[in-house]
């Protein structure tokens, strides 16, 4: 299992831990999950990190989908997979929501 999990931390310019992504492989899908410290929530930064990664998700061809859960009472991380494209899944679990990526589609701006 540790070989198929990763952890990669965000820093800011002056070194302070800004925050993680998760990243469970579960071929052929990676599920995620990412934390930011509050101070920097509402600045774009969920955004920047969550596109990157998409775009590192596609040169991974075993992957075809990223899965994301969130509770649904997290509003801003709702409208933030939303507007990266994720499809919300129907299933619910604990007031937990999914939401998927297919990688198998084109890249940002592709279409």
């Amino acid at each position: 299992m540790l070989k198929e999990c990763h952890l990669l931390m965000l820093q800011s310019s002056e070194s302070e831990i800004i925050g993680f992504l998760f990243i469970y492989s579960d071929n052929p899908n990676a599920h995620i999950g990412y934390l930011l410290a509050e101070q920097y929530w509402g600045k774009g930064l969920a955004f920047e990190l969550l596109h990157g990664f998409i775009d590192l998700a596609y040169t991974h061809p075993q992957w075809h989908k990223l899965i994301a859960g969130v509770d649904k009472s997290n509003t801003a991380s709702v409208k933030l997979l939303n507007k990266l494209s994720f499809i919300q899944q129907d299933e619910v679990i604990n007031d937990m929501l999914f939401y998927e990526f297919d990688l198998r589609k084109e890249p940002f701006g592709e279409e």
